[in-house]
């Protein structure tokens, strides 16, 4: 998925795999892969690049079906590993460099994503603090 989504936005074939090489190699992947504990990292870098390519996609085509399977996606994720919540984040930085102009539909279309985002976030806060 990591050499999917750079090849969608390089369109570059060298910089992708060379991207993915990267990502497989790094030391904190290897960590994930050898210790059942460690799944969620796996799981959620999952349903995060998965919400990647279909909100990549909802740029291109804008169609609704695509912005609720990365919503969706970006839920899943959440719900795996609380990590993943500066997702929102990410898709503006996506927007400023794929579509080069921001316009405001696609700001308001990030409005949900940072609602579960704080949901999440706020979550994960008062689970570590007033839980034992």
């Amino acid at each position: 998925m990591v050499h999917r989504f750079l090849f969608l936005i390089t369109k570059k074939d060298f910089i992708s795999n060379f991207g993915a090489i990267v990502f497989l190699l790094h030391p904190s992947q290897i960590e994930s892969v050898g210790w059942i504990s460690e799944l969620k990292n796996l799981i959620s870098t999952t349903f995060l690049f998965l919400a990647f390519i279909q909100y990549y996609f909802f740029i291109k085509e804008e169609k609704q079906k695509k912005y609720f399977l990365s919503l969706l996606f970006f839920v899943f994720a959440c719900l795996c590993k609380s990590s993943v919540v500066i997702l929102p984040l990410l898709f503006l930085v996506l927007d400023f460099f794929v579509l080069e102009n921001i316009r405001f539909k696609f700001i308001l279309n990030k409005i949900p994503f940072f609602l579960i985002s704080i949901l999440f976030g706020l979550i994960n806060y008062f689970s570590i603090t007033f839980l034992p």
